[in-house]
């Protein structure tokens, strides 16, 4: 269940669930299981960025450009895998690309939600955006 809260960004389900867990750990006498749980609740993860220059902000834009267009190509035709692969490709360089004109970086980790959480950040359209990739993505 906390994997589901943590990718609809429910932190209060989440902090709820950890605690929980915590308690069933406490009660069973493992402390050391309990403590584990309570620090997850604690300690949110942290993100991993690196800076993006303007250059690099156009070149992602136009990698999200023709991945968008291939995408929409593919779909004519009708290999739809090949398409939706495109399409992810199109959103996490357009993500780079929003991130990197708006806040001067990108998410740099492999966990795409840590993507979601700097779109959150730059501005209301980029607010706007996540919102929509988060409903596709999950």
């Amino acid at each position: 269940m906390c994997e589901l809260d943590q990718a609809a960004n429910n932190r209060q389900n989440e902090a709820v669930t950890l605690s929980n867990i915590g308690s069933v750990f406490t009660g069973l006498g493992d402390l050391q299981q309990a403590l584990k749980s309570l620090r997850a609740r604690s300690m949110p993860k942290p993100l991993k960025t690196l800076p993006v220059s303007a250059q690099q902000v156009r070149a992602y834009a136009g990698k999200a450009d023709e991945y968008a267009s291939a995408a929409e190509s593919e779909i004519d035709q009708g290999p739809f895998i090949a398409a939706t692969s495109l399409a992810i490709h199109a959103a996490i360089n357009a993500a780079d690309a929003v991130c990197g004109a708006r806040l001067g970086h990108r998410a740099s980790g492999e966990d795409h939600d840590q993507a979601l959480v700097l779109l959150r950040q730059a501005g209301p359209d980029g607010a706007a955006i996540e919102t929509d990739l988060r409903r596709y993505s999950h």
